[in-house]
Order: C-alpha cells, then structure tokens, then sequence
C-alpha cells in the first residue's frame, strides 16, 4: 500500500512527479443522480425521497438501498496510476466532508485506495477542485504532470484551460484530462 500523503510531503516529496486526481460520484463510481436513483430509494424503503436536495444527504450514498458499481475504464486507470509509485493518485469529489465515511466505504467496497481524500470544503466544486489540485502543486514542486478524470461537462473546458495555462506557463510538463462519460 501508499503511502498517505503527510509521509509524501515530509520525506519522499522529490519521487512524486505525477498527480493523478479522480472524482467520485460519476466518475469512480457510478453513483447515479436524484432522478435515476429515487424511484430507487422509492422501491427499496416504501417511501419518497425524505429531502429536498440530494447531494449533501448521506442517503444518497447509502449501500444497502443502491448498488454502486466502479466504472470499469476508470478503474483500469486507476489501477495502472496506483501501481506507480512516483504518481500521487487522490479522490477529489465535490462532496462534502461531512459525507467522508460514507464516499470511502463506497471507494473501498469498490476496491478503490488512495493516498489522500480530498473534499469540498464549501466552495462551487470546480472551484474547489482547482483551489485544493493548486495546493497540492505548492506544495510538491516535483510534479510534473497532472491526469485528472471527472465526468462534469460544464467542468470540462475550465480544468482544461487551467491545465493548459500551467503547461504553457512552465509549471507543468504535461496535463492529460480524461472526460468521462
């Protein structure tokens, strides 16, 4: 196994020269939305969706009401970013943490592990997501390259625009964006 990232940063920061960054709901896992899976929820426990949103509820990830699968190809990629070990490969979702225990049983169940779990901590997501993919930059000057996978269509355009800007600015040798559908 890794590594977390707190041994990374204090005494193998020099051998990390690849961020591979992949998000949750969609993209991992094929965590469905409020209109596929309510009828679900109706289903399964008798009753309507008890809430007005969905995203922030830990209902909506609860395992024994839905079936979360991996997403095959992702897995695949993941599995090859995990086996190297120069790549720091974080799940970066825009859920928030109050949602940590039950996004990691999820990950687990799936067979995923990764060196850090990364959350919304109360910003727009896309925000967010670049906030926390920047930190991770000022703190490890040796990554070169950045591989980030997430299924968002109106996220697409501004990941990869931020990423082309760090390639075209020196900071990073390459940015591979990997739209998930």
């Amino acid at each position: 196994m890794k590594d977390n990232i707190k041994r990374i940063l204090r005494e193998d920061v020099i051998s990390i020269t690849k961020l591979s960054v992949f998000d949750f709901d969609g993209t991992t896992v094929d965590t469905g939305t409020p209109d596929t899976h309510k009828p679900i929820w109706k289903e399964k426990t008798g009753t309507d969706w008890p809430h007005v949103g969905w995203w922030g509820r830990k209902e909506s990830l609860d395992m024994s009401v839905f079936n979360f699968k991996a997403k095959p190809n992702v897995k695949n990629d993941w599995q090859k970013e995990w086996s190297d070990p120069n790549t720091l490969v974080i799940s970066l979702t825009g859920r928030r943490p109050k949602l940590s225990s039950e996004v990691e049983v999820i990950l687990d169940a799936n067979g995923y592990k990764f060196d850090e779990y990364l959350y919304n901590y109360g910003s727009d997501t896309v925000s967010n997501k670049l906030e926390q993919m920047g930190k991770i930059l000022s703190d490890i000057p040796s990554i070169k390259t950045i591989s980030l996978w997430d299924d968002r269509v109106e996220h697409i355009s501004t990941f990869k625009r931020w990423g082309d800007d760090l390639v075209d600015n020196g900071r990073l040798e390459s940015f591979n964006l990997v739209h998930v559908k």
